[in-house]
Order: C-alpha cells, then sequence, then structure tokens
C-alpha cells in the first residue's frame, strides 16, 4: 500500500490526495492485487478525488491484476471521461 492508496482510502480526506499529489506522489502505482488509486477512488464513487487524480495523470483505462477495470462511476468525471 502506498501513501496515496491510503489517503484515497480515508472518507473525504481529499485534502490528503491534495498534499500527496502537490508532492508528486506516483499516482499510478498499484497494489500488490493491481489496483491503482484511481481504481479505488472510483469504486468508492470519490468523485473529487478520481477528478485530482485525473488531473495528476492517472491512467484512465487500467485493469487490476485480476483484470478489473475502474467503475462506470468515472464516467461522470470531465477529466476521466474517454
Amino acid at each position: 500500500m502506498t501513501a496515496l492508496l491510503d489517503a484515497v482510502l480515508l472518507d473525504g480526506k481529499v485534502e490528503f490526495v491534495r498534499a500527496l499529489l502537490d508532492a508528486r506522489a506516483d499516482v499510478n502505482r498499484k497494489t500488490h492485487n493491481g489496483c491503482p488509486a484511481l481504481m479505488k477512488a472510483a469504486r468508492r464513487f470519490e468523485k473529487e478525488i478520481v477528478g485530482l487524480l485525473a488531473k495528476a495523470g492517472a491512467k484512465k483505462i487500467t485493469l487490476s491484476a485480476t483484470g478489473m477495470a475502474p467503475s462506470p462511476q468515472i464516467r461522470g468525471v470531465p477529466e476521466v471521461r474517454p
């Protein structure tokens, strides 16, 4: 787990995510099971965090090690729409 992934999992802790992104956290680093921060945020329906991650360069189309894709929820965030 990374600090950025931990911050994503804290309910509504947008300020932590923002601070880590400002410190140049790797937005595409994955957990042991291949799940990136964008996917974690999307699964939790954290639209603001999804938007921050997308603006910071998170890969929009990525699969976990098990073949899971980010939630359709990200379609509602302009920065993430394909």
